[in-house]
C-alpha cells in the first residue's frame, strides 16, 4: 500500500519527467543546440510566455500537494491525486476522440491539457482550502491557458473547456479541509 510521501515522490518524479521532456521538446522545435559556443541562448528561456506555460501548468497541483503536507493532510493528497488522474484521463479521452487540429496544424488540439491540469491544481486549492488561497493559482492557470492560444497551440475554446474539465475534476473528489481532518 503506497502511503502519502510514496505517492509524493512517484508525482516528483513523473513531474521532473514531464519537465525535462517538455524542456527537450521546446529546445528541439525552437532549434537550440547544446554546443558551448550557443550557450548564451538560454539566458533567453525562461522569458518566452510559451516556455513559461509549459512549466507554469504544474505550479498549481504541486503547490496543492505542499498544502497538503503542510497541513498533513493525507485525505487532501488523495482527493488531489484523484481529481487529477480523473482530470488526465478525461482530457485524454476526448483529445484522441475529438482530433480537433491545432492552429498551428498539429493534432489533438481540444481541449487544452495544460489548462485542464492547472485548473485542477487551482480548483483544488479553491475547493479544499478556500478562494483566498486559489487566486494567485487561478491567475497563473489564466496565464497558462492564454500561452497555449498565444503559442498557437490551442483556440480559445480548447482553453475554456480545458478550465471546466479541470475544475469539475476538482469538484467532484474535493471535500473542504477541517481542523478536525487534521494530522488524519
Amino acid at each position: 500500500m503506497l502511503n502519502l510521501k510514496s505517492l509524493l515522490m512517484l508525482l516528483m518524479i513523473f513531474f521532473q519527467t514531464k519537465i525535462y521532456s517538455l524542456n527537450k521538446e521546446y529546445l528541439l522545435t525552437n532549434n537550440y543546440s547544446a554546443s558551448k559556443s550557443d550557450a548564451n541562448q538560454f539566458k533567453k528561456f525562461p522569458t518566452d510566455l510559451t516556455s513559461f506555460g509549459n512549466f507554469a501548468q504544474f505550479i498549481p497541483a504541486i503547490s496543492g500537494y505542499v498544502m497538503t503536507i503542510y497541513f498533513s493532510d493525507a485525505p487532501g493528497a488523495l482527493q488531489l491525486t484523484e481529481s487529477l488522474l480523473l482530470n488526465l484521463t478525461a482530457t485524454q479521452i476526448l483529445k484522441v476522440s475529438i482530433n480537433e487540429k491545432r492552429p498551428n496544424g498539429g493534432k489533438d488540439s481540444f481541449p487544452s491539457g495544460h489548462t485542464s491540469g492547472a485548473f485542477t491544481g487551482a480548483s483544488f486549492i479553491h475547493f479544499r482550502y478556500g478562494l483566498e488561497p486559489a487566486l494567485f493559482f487561478y491567475l497563473i492557470s489564466g496565464v497558462v491557458g492564454y500561452s497555449r492560444v498565444h503559442a498557437k497551440a490551442h483556440y480559445w475554446h480548447d482553453v475554456i473547456a480545458g478550465a471546466a474539465i479541470g475544475t469539475v475534476s476538482s469538484y467532484l473528489f474535493t471535500q473542504k479541509f477541517t481542523q478536525t481532518e487534521e494530522k488524519a
